[in-house]
């Protein structure tokens, strides 16, 4: 199973709906707050998780800076949803065949959803 790793503005409400739906989620905000984002990346590498978060500093860090998370990142841009949408929109795809996570950042607003591999 794919193991999650929650920065710290993912929404709580997700990361509980995730946990109750039996993933393996680590929150940043529960376990390791106020840690940077290049520390969140090299938890992500040595634990295998996949980072969910709101921040568009990891664009930066990943493409200009050489950066990566190994096992991918979900990138959220949503400007109006409830607390539990994103998880939802986790669970929805993690659960399409084929889809490519690692070495990948998955874009994912309102009506769009793109990826770009690093």
């Amino acid at each position: 199973m794919i193991k999650l790793l929650a920065d710290e503005n993912f929404p709580m409400a997700s990361v509980q709906l995730l946990v109750d739906s039996k993933f393996d989620v680590l929150s940043i905000s529960k376990s390791y707050s106020s840690i940077s984002d290049v520390e969140v990346i090299r938890l992500a590498n040595n634990e295998g998780r996949v980072i969910l978060t709101f921040d568009r500093d990891f664009g930066q860090l990943i493409f200009k800076e050489g950066m990566i998370p190994k096992f991918g990142v979900f990138y959220f841009r949503l400007e109006n949803f409830s607390p539990t949408q994103p998880a939802q929109i986790v669970m929805s795809l993690l659960e399409k065949r084929g889809l490519e996570i690692a070495n990948f950042i998955t874009v994912i607003e309102e009506n769009f959803i793109r990826q770009k591999k690093f």
